[in-house]
């Protein structure tokens, strides 16, 4: 595969590996992507989280507009079981 880099990119490239960090550029871009793919894992359980969250506030929200004895007529059809 081939892939093109700007002129900066390269020098940073360069760099890194020059700096004795990394043994070669494939080294760096390899950790690069590991890196990257361990921060979209992470903002995939935040959205998760915030999703959750956002979720049982609409359920208050909603309980807290039901008029009287109305929840907890929804909650007796909960306890069915």
């Amino acid at each position: 595969m081939k892939i093109l880099l700007s002129p900066e990119t390269e020098r940073l490239i360069t760099a890194k590996v020059s700096s004795g960090k990394y043994q070669s550029a494939d080294e760096l871009v390899r950790e690069g992507l590991e890196l990257l793919l361990e921060r979209e894992k992470s903002m995939a359980l935040n959205t998760t989280s915030h999703t959750s969250t956002d979720l049982l506030a609409a359920f208050e929200n909603i309980a807290n507009t039901l008029p009287g004895d109305e929840l907890d007529k929804v909650r007796d059809l909960a306890d069915t079981s």
